[in-house]
């Protein structure tokens, strides 16, 4: 793997009560053994196809620089009033 981490999904199949059931689970490894898990899911229906989430969750060092910038304009509009 190397230092930077890798982060995807892996599909599930599994049984309930004799029925297929699918899901997937979202996870990160890392060079070192460690892992995250992130996310999880499955569908209720048996036989039924399940897709991963589609929208991108941001990062934490994105959702902080939003934060401040929100901030940022909060704080000129105060001032400007």
């Amino acid at each position: 793997f190397g230092a930077t981490p890798i982060r995807g999904f892996i599909g599930l199949s599994f049984d309930i009560v004799g029925s297929t059931h699918y899901g997937w689970v979202e996870i990160e490894l890392d060079g070192a053994g460690n892992h995250t898990l992130h996310g999880w899911g499955y569908e209720d229906q048996p036989n039924t196809a399940i897709v991963t989430p589609t929208t991108p969750v941001p990062e934490t060092s994105s959702l902080a620089l939003l934060s401040l910038g929100a901030a940022g304009l909060i704080r000129r509009r105060r001032k400007a009033a």
